[in-house]
């Protein structure tokens, strides 16, 4: 009995001084390092340091929407704090940027969203082809709405209008001698201030560039030849007061005249099939863009 006594004591003084050594050899040993604060900005880049989303609706439209079109190379470049109104891609308060948006998005048909006609029309695409920047627009929009369960994801069809064929008129391949007098008005209206490349600010299309050829390929989206005054730089230049040099009705109509003088010039393709329906473009095409 004796002996095992004294065994147990040996055993407990011995588990003690092993203690002590580990205690020992921790202290002034290596350094340990901090965890990093959990927290931050979610669901956007790291570089923004505004206010935090104050609804759930604000989260998602920074999340689906605004952290895609904020930078400099998209809608940040000109639509930004203190730039051109309205300012939906300012990178300084995501709060005041969704109130910007949403004046220009409509939540119940995406497609038909303002700002998504607007690029369509060829303001500031980001791509060679205004038609896939709206379609990504149309995504962004319907993933933002359809975060909180307003809206859809469903492809949007609509029903275009009905033309019936008949002779119409064609843009020739290159570009006709019409077309000088409407090159020469687009210079004379600074449009080369931001729809040329080398620009400050470019934005796409360039149809204001110094090579003519260059100019009416990136021109003919903009001109219509059936009815000159449906021209999209006849309607921006009248109906939107952009960029006017002289009095906006009277640039309007001196553009009008010069995309009338060009349709003139240029011959109507008549019907060749004896058997026709009612006509489409590829204009009055649906894109499917549901999610």
């Amino acid at each position: 009995m004796k002996r095992a006594s004294d065994f147990a004591v040996a055993r407990l003084a011995g588990a003690l001084v092993l203690g002590l050594i580990v205690l020992s050899g921790c202290s002034g040993g290596a350094s340990t390092t901090q965890n990093p604060a959990a927290g931050g900005q979610s669901g956007g880049s790291s570089d923004y340091a505004g206010p935090a989303p104050l609804t759930p609706d604000v989260q998602a439209f920074r999340v689906n929407f605004w952290e895609n079109i904020r930078g400099s190379s998209r809608c940040g470049n000109c639509h930004n704090a203190g730039g051109q109104a309205p300012t939906f891609a300012r990178s300084d308060d995501v709060n005041a940027a969704y109130e910007q948006a949403n004046p220009v998005i409509d939540r119940g048909s995406p497609s038909q969203s303002p700002l998504v006609l607007k690029v369509g029309g060829g303001h500031n695409c980001w791509l060679s082809d205004a038609s896939a920047c709206a379609s990504i627009l149309t995504r962004w929009i319907t993933d933002w709405v359809g975060a909180s369960g307003v809206g859809g994801r469903q492809i949007e069809l609509l029903a275009p209008t009905v033309k019936e064929p008949g002779m119409s008129k064609r843009f020739p391949v290159n570009a006709p001698s019409g077309f000088t007098r409407v090159h020469n008005l687009l210079i004379s209206y600074d449009c080369n201030r931001c729809h040329k490349p080398a620009s400050a600010t470019p934005q796409s299309p360039f149809f204001a560039v110094d090579d003519l050829e260059e100019s009416y390929k990136a021109a003919i989206p903009k001109m219509n030849l059936d009815k000159p005054e449906n021209s999209r730089f006849v309607i921006r230049l009248g109906a939107e007061f952009h960029n006017c040099k002289n009095t906006c009705a009277a640039d309007a109509e001196e553009m009008r005249a010069a995309i009338a003088d060009m349709a003139g010039a240029i011959s109507a393709d008549p019907v060749k099939n004896t058997v026709i329906s009612n006509a489409l473009t590829l204009y009055d095409g649906t894109v499917a863009s549901g999610g």
